[in-house]
């Protein structure tokens, strides 16, 4: 619903094998949306059992393209042990009609492998090698970049009238 404040947008999964901790220090996300409605999504978070990842900074989507937005959460710290999983939960407000949201607007949160047709969109090295895992080593979706979705959304503006009834 428009003017919603820190609604769960998405949830996605971070992985890592046994070899070792895996530090992710960026990740960057697409939105996937109707009709130029790239106003609608804003102040997003990122948080990790419940911990605030990204900083008290909020991110917005950019406005690059009409139908694809991305927003870029770079200087994040954040370890995904060795032989485990964390649980990434996107978070952001929903704007008002009034402030660029757009009603009936449809939103799909991705994790895409080139967000902007080159790099990757998660920057991550291994704790104890340093050695950066990149392109081909970098697996989305359960295999070499494919891209994972969220559930797909959609904005409504709404309002609700209180009368009084004399019956």
């Amino acid at each position: 619903v428009m003017g919603g404040t820190d609604q769960i947008l998405a949830k996605f999964k971070l992985a890592a094998d046994a070899s070792e901790n895996i530090n992710i220090s960026k990740i960057v996300l697409n939105d996937l949306v109707s009709s130029v409605a790239t106003g609608t999504l804003k102040n997003l978070k990122l948080y990790v059992d419940s911990a605030l990842v990204t900083g008290s900074q909020a991110v917005n989507f950019s406005a690059d393209y009409a139908t694809t937005t991305y927003a870029v959460f770079d200087g994040i710290s954040l370890t995904i042990p060795k032989n485990s999983n964390k649980i990434l939960v996107v978070k952001g407000d929903v704007n008002t009609y009034d402030l660029g949201g757009t009603s009936g607007s449809t939103h799909e949160l991705s994790v895409y492998p080139t967000y902007d047709g080159t790099n990757e969109p998660i920057t991550a090295v291994g704790a104890s090698s340093g050695l950066s895992i990149a392109t081909g080593y970098l697996d989305i979706g359960g295999t070499t970049d494919a891209q994972v979705r969220g559930n797909t959304m959609t904005v409504y503006k709404t309002k609700i009238t209180v009368d009084y009834a004399a019956d």
